[in-house]
């Protein structure tokens, strides 16, 4: 059995509109294409709460990795969640992707999300979960940024 990622969205606390998330479903048929098990928590769409989120988190039992899409306008919620999520469910790595990371990677990394993708996510999303999986640092793989203690890092 393959290593398993959650793919989320945070629910939205302005509107929501009917279409899927289409980054997510890009990265999670790279991710099953590459072995991964992925499931994917849709928040926004289904119009869920944070805590009913993380209660579907909680069946899916293992997490490996947890990825979250979001704007910079849910950084609040993706906070809440993250906060909940270690709470919760443990510690593992939650890289967060979409507009919000891409253009404000060092608020999200503020609030505890482990790794901020930088941009389009599919062209690195394997390299990094290998980089992640044998313990090392994610400062060969372009397009992330981590934090190093207090010192924000990109590539």
């Amino acid at each position: 059995m393959g290593k398993i990622m959650a793919l989320l969205t945070p629910p939205s606390h302005t509107h929501r509109t009917a279409e899927e998330n289409l980054g997510l479903g890009y990265i999670a048929s790279i991710l099953r294409n590459a072995g991964y098990r992925v499931h994917i928590v849709d928040a926004w769409i289904e119009g869920i709460s944070i805590q009913k989120l993380i209660e579907r988190l909680l069946l899916i039992g293992k997490i490996n990795f947890i990825g979250i899409s979001c704007y910079r306008s849910s950084l609040d919620e993706v906070k809440k969640i993250v906060l909940e999520i270690r709470s919760k469910i443990g510690k593992m790595p939650i890289i967060a992707g979409g507009f919000g990371p891409t253009f404000y990677p060092e608020d999200f990394l503020d609030i505890g999300v482990d790794i901020a993708v930088i941009g389009e996510g599919e062209y690195i999303i394997i390299n990094l979960l290998k980089v992640l999986e044998e313990g090392y640092s994610p400062e060969s793989i372009p397009g992330v940024s981590w934090k190093e203690g207090k010192k924000v890092r990109f590539v």
